[in-house]
């Protein structure tokens, strides 16, 4: 299977094939209700519902509860990306029509034979599309709407190079980037209470191991066999109470008061510390070029694709205004 036919195939998967109630559903030439309108073709409610609850589904699989406190609000941001994402589709759909940049049969029929290679046979490829709830029309249709958007993609980008100065103004303006990071090597023991702590290095104070005391004391999972070590961390990886505490700590001590994190109370050792190191241009200068050229292309789609909604006709039913006053 080729490597675009995977990715295609495992965002179908993960995002429980949503884009295939977007652009392209018959639905919208049969005078349904409409969410909104991009320069005249409508998106359908009944496809927007079934897509938003495509994409509800997959997040109450990963134990989302959205008729908790955060529910809510989650649920009415999926609903505003849905609905910016299936206007963008058809934009770019639209926008591929008029350029005569379609997919043709023979180009979905290549993917869809690629995909189909990923099965041992047709009946786990059955299975599949049956699981998604989908048949092979729908994903057709999918990658109808993929390979046009991907030939439009590759035809505004086309002119897009990268030269040397490119390359070291990107080294220039993002300094920070190409370094390695300040990082801490540490061990914890993680108590309840702080009056546990504080028995913890009133002991450590009086000779005791910390490993040894790690084992026997901590309540990590996996501290007993650890004995509490967390290995290296940058910033930004643990809890702020914990990670503040750690950095500012000397190599080869232990916290003397009780460090409080949502987690609980904890004694740490830091065993080490690496500060941050630059690196030089040289050093990454290739790793720059190859991948600069990429998002400097997506950088020229996004404002291709912010031009072509600033120059469409977009309007939303008086149900769904509110989700068009913060589509972007």
């Amino acid at each position: 299977m080729t490597k675009r036919g995977l990715v295609l195939w495992t965002v179908l998967i993960v995002f429980t094939l949503g884009t295939l109630t977007g652009c392209g559903s018959l639905s919208q030439y049969f005078g349904g209700k409409w969410a909104a309108k991009v320069n005249g073709e409508k998106i359908s409610i009944d496809d927007f519902n079934k897509r938003t609850d495509k994409t509800k589904k997959y997040y109450e699989q990963q134990g989302m509860d959205f008729s908790g406190e955060q529910g809510k609000p989650m649920l009415d941001q999926i609903k505003k990306q849905t609905l910016d994402d299936m206007i963008t589709e058809q934009l770019l759909l639209g926008e591929a029509k008029k350029q005569n940049l379609l997919a043709d049969d023979t180009k979905i029929n290549t993917e869809l034979d690629s995909i189909k290679k990923n099965f041992p046979d047709d009946a786990k490829y059955q299975e599949a599309l049956k699981n998604n709830d989908m048949t092979e029309p729908d994903l057709k249709v999918y990658l109808k709407n993929e390979l046009s958007s991907k030939a439009l993609y590759d035809k505004v980008t086309a002119a897009v190079t990268v030269s040397d100065e490119d390359v070291k103004n990107e080294y220039d303006k993002n300094k920070a980037q190409y370094s390695d990071q300040e990082q801490v090597k540490a061990r914890h023991i993680l108590v309840a209470t702080e009056d546990e702590a504080k028995a913890i290095i009133t002991q450590l104070k009086g000779g005791a191991n910390f490993i040894d005391l790690a084992k026997a004391k901590s309540t990590e999972p996996g501290a007993k066999d650890s004995g509490g070590d967390l290995g290296y961390f940058t910033k930004g990886q643990m809890d702020p109470a914990f990670e503040k505490a750690a950095f500012e700590q000397k190599t080869g001590t232990f916290s003397e008061q009780p460090v409080k994190s949502q987690f609980g109370y904890h004694v740490i050792l830091v065993e080490d510390h690496k500060a941050a190191v630059q690196k030089t241009f040289d050093q990454v200068k290739e790793d720059i070029k190859k991948n600069l050229p990429q998002a400097k292309k997506d950088e020229k789609f996004k404002q291709y694709l912010d031009d072509l909604k600033k120059n469409s006709k977009i309007e939303y039913s008086s149900e769904f205004k509110a989700l068009g006053t913060t589509t972007k």
